[in-house]
This record gives C-alpha cells, sequence and structure tokens, in this order.
C-alpha cells in the first residue's frame, strides 16, 4: 500500500512539474510575444516620427525657397505698407490707406530746358 500511495505522489508531481513547465512555456511565449509586438510598436513609432521629421524639414526647405524666391521689390513693399500702416491713425486702417504712394516718377523733361549757347559770330 504505501508503494501505491508512493507512486501515486510520484504521479502527481511529475503532473504538477509538467504543468508548471508547461505554464512557464506559456509565460515566456506570451513575454516574448509582448516584446515583439512592443518593438514592432516602437519601430512603428519611430517610423511615424521619422517621417513627420522629414515632412517637416522638407516644409522648412519649401519655405526657405520661396522666402529666396520673393524679390526684393516685394520685400520693400511690405515695409512700406507696414510703416503706412503704423503712420495710419488708429480707425483708418480698414478703409484704406490714406496716404497712396504714386504709381511712378513724374516724366521727367524729354531734353534740357535750356538752349545751347550760339556760336560766336565771324566778324
Amino acid at each position: 500500500q504505501q508503494q501505491l500511495q508512493q507512486q501515486q505522489q510520484q504521479q502527481a508531481a511529475a503532473m504538477a512539474a509538467a504543468a508548471a513547465a508547461h505554464q512557464q512555456a506559456a509565460l515566456i511565449r506570451a513575454a516574448q510575444q509582448q516584446q515583439m509586438q512592443h518593438k514592432a510598436m516602437q519601430q512603428r513609432q519611430a517610423a511615424i516620427l521619422a517621417a513627420a521629421a522629414a515632412h517637416q524639414h522638407h516644409q522648412q526647405h519649401q519655405q526657405q525657397q520661396q522666402q529666396q524666391q520673393q524679390s526684393a521689390a516685394a520685400i520693400m513693399a511690405q515695409i512700406q505698407q507696414l510703416q503706412r500702416l503704423q503712420q495710419a491713425p488708429p480707425g483708418q486702417e480698414q478703409q484704406g490707406h490714406p496716404h497712396q504712394t504714386p504709381g511712378g516718377h513724374p516724366s521727367w523733361p524729354g531734353g534740357h530746358p535750356y538752349p545751347g549757347p550760339g556760336g560766336g559770330g565771324k566778324t
């Protein structure tokens, strides 16, 4: 009878050990899967961040190019407009600029107004 009990105990212990091993294996597998998922997520996040950074860099680059393409004349016009806005008394900004600059130079006279000296009369 003792032998039978021993056998049963051994069997129970073996089963428990097998169950424990199985559980441990399952836990390890689950942990590995989680790690893999975590890695995949990290990689995905890194890719998203990289894409966002590249996009931002591209936009900045485009902006720089556009700024360079803006001619000095356009920048001067902007400065004049700002100065005009600053000079304008409050409440007049919406109604349009109080003093508009003339479109261009007043036309210069075509030639000298004075006639050249005449040739000396021969005696």
